[in-house]
Parts: structure tokens; C-alpha cells; sequence
């Protein structure tokens, strides 16, 4: 199975997790980006509308700010709950594999392709 770099990041973050079981904490410290970005976004959204004037489409970017932090913070919590359980039911042999596989390199078969035409 070809695993794409998506794939390969989420399967090495899990063998990772397995030793050290996931916390609230650890989300939102390893989307610290994600989250900056957003206040960044939803800070211009607030200063903007409060500056002219317009307090209710202030309060709005600060309603999408608040209830996304809400929602990850509850979406993350019900993920540490369940992640005993997935930690049980996972064939970590087959990750193990499966990371192995991603990481070799591949010969570049593409040219070989090309030149059989």
C-alpha cells in the first residue's frame, strides 16, 4: 500500500501516542499555529467592526473565535477519552510495517514507462 504524506505524518503521530498517551494540552500546543492564525483573522475581524462602529459584527468574530476553541477543545477531549480503546484495537505490527514501507525510497520507475512507448 503507496501511503501518501498525510497518511504516513498520521500513522507516525500515532506510534508516537502510543508510548505517550494523548492530552488536551498536547492538541492545542501542537496547533498553536492554527489557533495564532485564527486570532490574528478574528482579532482584524473584532478591532475593524468595533472601530466603526459596528459592535454586533464584533461580538460575531468574537463568537467564531470563542465557539472554535470550544469545539476542538470538546472534539480533542472526547478523543483522549476514546484513545485507550483504539490504542487496544490497533495491529501496531501493520503500522509499523506500513511506516517501515513509506520510508524506503522508491525507484523512479516513471522514465522506464516512457521509454518502452
Amino acid at each position: 500500500m503507496e501511503l501518501t504524506p498525510a497518511q504516513l505524518k498520521q500513522l507516525q503521530m500515532s506510534q508516537r501516542l502510543r508510548t505517550t498517551p494523548p492530552t488536551v494540552g498536547w492538541y492545542f500546543r501542537a496547533s498553536w499555529r492554527t489557533y495564532a492564525f485564527l486570532a490574528v483573522l478574528c482579532s482584524i475581524g473584532i478591532g475593524f467592526f468595533a472601530w466603526g462602529g459596528w459592535p454586533i459584527l464584533s461580538g460575531f468574530f468574537a463568537g467564531v473565535l470563542f465557539t472554535a476553541v470550544v469545539r476542538d477543545l470538546k472534539l480533542f477531549a472526547k478523543f483522549v477519552e476514546g484513545w485507550p480503546l483504539s490504542n487496544e484495537i490497533t495491529d501496531w505490527r501493520r503500522v509499523e510495517e506500513l511506516v517501515a514501507n513509506a520510508s524506503q525510497p522508491r525507484p523512479n520507475t516513471s522514465l522506464e514507462r516512457t521509454r518502452e512507448r
